[in-house]
């Protein structure tokens, strides 16, 4: 299996260290967005295998971020892992009415991480 691309959207800097140092000790390479229309920029220049997204982003909503590129016809398939702070099931429903295709609630250790982006990125050992 090739090496995969992640992008991921997360503003707060000491979340986005700790998630990336994961996923990179992992052979995934990742990017880093810090806002929904960085993101943006980055998805249209880039191909991606998974996208994690954080809820909450400073611009707009990952939620609102989820929904856009679900509308693109390109993004049909692109995996897109929603972060909340809320385990609700208004939250579960609204990550699934705008299209994301797994919910992660932080905070979240890396048992968590690996069982919410397995079924879409090989990783060896998230411990």
């Amino acid at each position: 299996m090739g090496e995969k691309n992640v992008l991921l959207v997360e503003d707060e800097r000491p979340i986005t260290k700790a998630i990336a140092t994961l996923l990179e000790a992992n052979g995934l390479l990742v990017d880093i967005a810090p806002t929904a229309e960085s993101a943006l920029t980055q998805i249209v220049s880039k191909s991606y295998d998974l996208l994690v997204v954080d809820a909450s982003l400073p611009d707009q909503s990952g939620f609102a971020l989820c929904q856009s590129l679900r509308l693109r016809e390109e993004f049909d398939d692109l995996p897109i892992v929603l972060m909340t702070h809320r385990s609700t099931t208004i939250e579960a429903r609204k990550s699934k009415a705008v299209g994301a295709t797994a919910i992660l609630t932080k905070p979240f250790g890396p048992a968590q991480l690996r069982a919410a982006l397995a079924p879409f990125v090989q990783l060896e050992s998230l411990e």
